[in-house]
C-alpha cells in the first residue's frame, strides 16, 4: 500500500549554511509521537523511517536520504533532485524546514495529481495547478 509520487521538477535547495539547523529541527520531530504515522500503539515511528534516525543519521541529508530524497553531489548545498516513488512523511520534514530552504518542487501523484511546494524566508506555500 501507499500514495507513489514522482518529483516532476525541482530548484529546491537546503544551503550549507542552514543544515545543522534543519539536522536539529528535524531530530526533534522524535522526541514526541505526534504526527508518527508507523509503529503500533505500543512504539511509535514516521512512516518509511528507522525509529532511532537521530542516532543512525549523521547529518540532515543522511534523514533526507532515508525519507527518500536525491541530491545533486557537485554542491555542498543540498540540490534536492529527485525522490524515491513511494510518500510517506517526508511532507512533515520538508514543512519544518521549509523556512531554510529556496525554490520549489513539483510533484504528480499516481492518480493524476498535481501539487508545488515554493519555498523561502516564510516557509512554505503548496500550490495546486488549477
Amino acid at each position: 500500500m501507499g500514495y507513489y509520487v514522482r518529483l516532476e521538477d525541482s530548484t529546491a535547495v537546503l544551503p550549507k549554511k542552514y543544515q545543522a539547523e534543519a539536522y536539529r529541527r528535524m531530530c526533534a520531530l522524535n522526541d514526541t509521537d505526534e504526527g508518527k504515522t508507523g509503529g503500533s500503539k505500543d512504539e511509535k515511528w514516521f512512516a518509511w523511517m528507522d525509529p532511532n534516525y537521530p542516532e543512525t543519521c549523521p547529518d540532515a541529508k543522511a534523514i533526507l536520504t532515508e525519507l527518500g530524497f536525491f541530491f545533486n553531489d557537485k554542491s555542498e548545498d543540498l540540490v534536492f533532485d529527485d525522490y524515491d516513488s513511494k510518500s510517506g512523511q517526508e511532507d512533515l520534514f520538508i514543512f519544518t524546514i521549509a523556512d531554510l530552504m529556496t525554490g520549489y518542487m513539483e510533484w504528480s501523484g499516481e492518480d493524476g495529481g498535481r501539487w508545488r511546494w515554493e519555498f523561502g524566508p516564510d516557509g512554505m506555500k503548496e500550490l495546486f495547478p488549477k
